[in-house]
């Protein structure tokens, strides 16, 4: 594979699979998912439970069955004329990674906004990354968490652009990552916050998403190049209140130091670094990066500190 920095084997990446435990369960979303100010004139939320599909808006129907449709194994949706969509009823692993990662290469349309330049509301969601290899597993793990599928687009690419991604609406995923998890849509250069379930679960749950975080917007150097400078891990972000909790969070949950935050005023942004060499070593034996390029990278710096 070449990147901008030089050549790797394809054969030397790892792709590492994450695991589905442990669970934990969260709080009965079923209701929150309806929003009365817009689901009376727009299409609605179903919920599909025993071969039937019940809209949401009908609660005095639902209201004896909701907890019994929230403990099944899988809970159903569809929106009018769209695929089902599964919702998972735990916090798991694999989720949290995808939360990490969507906070930090995803994003939700403001469908307020929309609704206002075209008067229809788009539940519009995109994430992405500059390597195919990253993007084909986001698209699996979206599969495997909610069992809908969407092409990779590439047209960035035949643009001159390094971005793959993927693009679709989905009313169902859009409400349930802003409902149950606090996600923003819009820009996130403010509103960026860490979800309340992420800091109320366990320490493995909390390093599964900083995994995803730091996949999508951390790096390392690139140590495919002939000659690196000093080796660090770094995350860039710009929300400072973000930074901040990401830090407290990467130290408490993986025990390491991390420096900063630091501000760079040229790009807007506010950044923190890990730069002991102990702890790039821990972090790295930590499997802190999953992302197959960054996560060789780390691999070759921590290969060279240890014979040097």
């Amino acid at each position: 594979m070449l990147t901008t920095y030089g050549f790797i084997a394809d054969n030397e990446l790892i792709i590492q699979n994450i695991p589905k435990n442990p669970k934990i369960l969260l709080n009965n979303f079923i209701s929150d998912l309806y929003d009365s100010e817009i689901d009376c004139k727009t299409s609605q939320i179903e919920i599909v439970f025993n071969q039937k599909e019940t809209p949401l808006k009908n609660f005095q129907l639902l209201n004896r069955s909701l907890k019994e449709v929230f403990f099944t194994k899988e809970i159903s949706f569809k929106s009018l004329g769209k695929q089902v969509t599964v919702l998972p009823n735990c916090l798991n692993p694999e989720l949290a990674y995808f939360l990490g990662y969507f906070l930090g290469d995803g994003g939700l349309k403001d469908i307020k906004k929309s609704f206002q330049k075209r008067g229809v509301y788009e539940y519009k969601i995109k994430i992405g990354d500059e390597f195919l290899v990253q993007v084909e597993r986001i698209q699996k793990i979206i599969y495997e968490l909610f069992k809908v599928n969407y092409p990779i687009r590439d047209e960035r690419i035949h643009k001159g652009e390094r971005l793959y991604y993927l693009e679709f609406n989905n009313k169902i995923l859009y409400r349930y990552l802003v409902k149950v998890f606090g996600l923003y849509p819009g820009s996130k250069n403010i509103s960026l916050e860490v979800p309340q379930l992420i800091l109320d679960s366990t320490d493995s749950i909390k390093k599964w998403f900083l995994r995803g975080l730091f996949d999508a917007d951390g790096d390392t150097r690139a140590a495919e190049k002939v000659k690196i400078s000093q080796p660090r891990i770094k995350l860039r972000m710009k929300s400072k209140a973000f930074i901040l909790k990401i830090k407290e969070l990467l130290e408490s949950s993986f025990n390491v130091s991390v420096n900063g935050p630091y501000e760079d005023k040229k790009w807007g942004s506010v950044y923190i670094q890990v730069e002991r060499k102990n702890d790039i070593i821990k972090l790295n034996e930590s499997f802190l990066f999953l992302h197959p390029i960054k996560k060789w990278r780390l691999n070759k710096i921590c290969e060279r500190y240890k014979s040097n």
